[in-house]
Order: C-alpha cells, then structure tokens, then sequence
C-alpha cells in the first residue's frame, strides 16, 4: 500500500518518539519548577555554593530546552542526550544508593523513562528523519 513507510519503518518510529521525547522535555520544562530533577541536581551541585535560586532555575531551563530543541530537530541528538542521560544516571544514582535528593514516585519514574530513551538514542542515533543526517549527507 505505503512503500515508503515499509521502508523506513524504524526510522518513522525513531522520528515520532525523537519528536515525543522532546515534546516532553519542553512540557517538563514549562511545568515543573523545583520538583524538577534537572533542578535538584543543579541545585544539588550549584546551591551549595551560593549561587541564587533563580540562576540555578534558569539553568537547569536551559539545559532541558536546548536539548529538548535540539532532538525535536534531529540537531547534535547523541550530545543533547548524553547530557540529558547523565543528569537522569547521576540522579537515580543519588536517590537510589546515597538517598541524597528526594525524588517522588512520579519524578522517580520520569528520570528513569528519561534515562532510558535517551540511551536509545545515544545508541540509535537520530535516524534518517533529522537535521544530523542532512547534515552527513552535505558533508558538513
């Protein structure tokens, strides 16, 4: 019936969890405010320094949007999910074995799917409906 789709069919599921994974950071950004597990961590690192509450908040925005953007475009996908992948490891890491961050059962249950599809993607790669690829093919 759909040639095309037969073809590509892992790319097109690759293409709508890459665009629902990062839909749901952009969500995630937007609601969350210091039950945010990027936050506890950045709070967890930066607060201890003195930093103010608001940088922290800013920053820890602007990691999940920035790499949020950037796989809804396909755009430095591996790198924007390492970051997302080692804040999500390094957090399970200090509820889990240290108890160092309080993480309820639903933040602790979105770190672990967010941990998880991003080492799909750190694995698979973008796949061929990105900005990545277009770029490989250009040579640039």
């Amino acid at each position: 019936m759909f040639p095309f789709f037969k073809k590509y069919t892992f790319d097109n599921y690759l293409f709508v969890v890459r665009i629902w994974f990062g839909s749901l950071l952009i969500y995630h950004g937007f609601s969350m405010s210091e039950k945010d597990t990027v936050y506890i961590i950045c709070n967890w690192i930066f607060g201890k320094s003195g930093r103010s509450p608001e940088i922290i908040f800013y920053l820890a925005r602007g990691i999940e949007w920035i790499c949020a953007l950037s796989l809804i475009a396909g755009l430095y996908t591996r790198v924007s999910c390492v970051i997302i992948g080692l804040i999500m490891f390094f957090a399970i890491v200090l509820f889990s074995l240290f108890h160092a961050i309080h993480l309820g059962g639903g933040g602790l249950a979105l770190t672990r799917y967010l941990f998880w599809f991003s080492v799909i993607f750190i694995f698979y790669g973008s796949g061929i409906w990105s900005a990545d690829r277009l770029m490989a093919e250009r040579g640039v």
